[in-house]
């Protein structure tokens, strides 16, 4: 995943997790962010593939997590 796209990702999550999925737009997302209009399209196409992104990569990060426990 390049730089601009993890940022953007981190970003989606901090405001989702402060103001809920239905209350973070993507114009907040891509200020918060830094990055360019263009550049958040490029990556995520629109808002609901944004907040999949957001749930596969805090899914994946849970199931990481239990592996230190199940070994």
């Amino acid at each position: 995943m390049s730089k601009s796209a993890l940022k953007i990702l981190d970003t989606a999550e901090k405001l989702f997790n402060e103001n809920s999925f239905v209350g973070v737009g993507v114009d907040l997302i891509r200020d918060e962010s830094g990055c360019s209009k263009t550049t958040m399209y490029t990556y995520y196409k629109n808002k609901n593939q944004l907040v999949k992104s957001v749930l596969v990569a805090r899914d994946e990060r849970f199931k990481q997590s239990l592996l230190g426990y199940v070994g």
